[in-house]
């Protein structure tokens, strides 16, 4: 039986003769070698809706895209992009205060409504993409992976996938970081005896930091899927305590399909990886692994989306 992201492969290149990319036949070039899941023009990979506006995001910011076959100023063709999803999910509620408070309020009733990421000429929507914190102070200096204003975001550092700002209702910002799986699977890898410079980054910061509540076996925190999470995690509560545009608090989401059950429910687990990863949290309910579709579910009912939620649709079947 295949798996989810061999089914996800075909149903993808099944999507060309549909015509969703614009007649792009796919046979891109991965690696030097053309492959069939892969479109010719990079760019028709992001939804129309949204593809100009990300372009020159991405441009203006200096974001890297995940791009291993070709010059990382570019997207990637690759159809199971999980970086292409979160934007094709995500991008277009950007400069919409309605549609962006709608999607917080939905999954979280503290909160009054979305603010807008005041960064200078730079961030200046709902959302931001491959976060790293303000641009005059980036977190990844103070998880110890980088030198001083030396972080590019999307690239050899910890950035979040997405961010949005969200203002209480008593008057405080919460910081909403938003970790995006398509196809990926969760190996049991040994992170913590493979490179011992990361127990030098962050083994201080784990006991230190008021995050963890089990970690007297600390190596079960770099294992598989936890090692992302755990970093996210010291992010976060980093962002509340150097105040990163004023937030005094966090919520950490972890978006998978839910036909991804290889993410979710890893044979190295007995349970899935939200309730495993609850167990080591001081304050679990800070995090949630949720579906694409439950996660846009609210937004998508509201005026003038037709078009998007078409496109998802067809696109990851939301």
């Amino acid at each position: 039986m295949a798996n989810y992201r061999d089914q996800e492969e075909t149903r993808q290149v099944k999507l060309l003769q549909a015509d969703v990319f614009s007649g792009d036949c796919g046979n891109g070039d991965y690696g030097g070698i053309p492959r069939p899941f892969v479109l010719d023009n990079p760019q028709l990979n992001l939804w129309e809706g949204v593809r100009e506006n990300a372009l020159r995001y991405f441009k203006k910011n200096r974001i890297q895209w995940w791009n291993p076959s070709a010059d990382c100023s570019q997207p990637t063709g690759h159809l199971l992009s999980s970086q292409i999803a979160c934007l094709n999910h995500l991008f277009f509620i950007r400069h919409r205060e309605d549609y962006a408070t709608k999607f917080l309020l939905s999954h979280d009733p503290e909160i009054e409504r979305a603010v807008i990421f005041d960064n200078g000429n730079y961030d200046d929507g709902y959302v931001e993409f491959e976060f790293i914190g303000s641009r005059d102070n980036p977190i990844p200096v103070y998880l110890n992976e980088v030198k001083e204003y030396a972080a590019v975001r999307g690239t050899q550092c910890t950035s979040i996938d997405a961010a949005l700002l969200g203002l209480t209702k008593s008057g405080e910002k919460r910081l909403f970081l938003f970790e995006w799986k398509y196809t990926e699977e969760n190996k049991d890898q040994n992170n913590y005896d493979k490179n011992p410079k990361r127990r030098e980054r962050y083994d201080h910061l784990i006991r230190d930091m008021a995050c963890f509540c089990n970690w007297s076996d600390i190596k079960a925190l770099y294992r598989g899927g936890f090692y992302q999470l755990m970093r996210q995690t010291l992010f976060g509560r980093l962002a509340v305590e150097k105040k990163i545009y004023d937030v005094s608090s966090y919520k950490h989401f972890l978006a998978i399909p839910a036909a991804n059950t290889d993410y979710r429910e890893p044979s190295w687990l007995t349970n899935t990886i939200e309730n495993e990863w609850k167990k080591y949290l001081k304050e679990p309910n800070t995090f949630m692994c949720i579906t694409p579709q439950k996660l846009l579910c609210p937004v998508i009912r509201m005026s003038g989306t037709d078009k998007i939620a078409n496109y998802l649709q067809k696109r990851y079947c939301n």
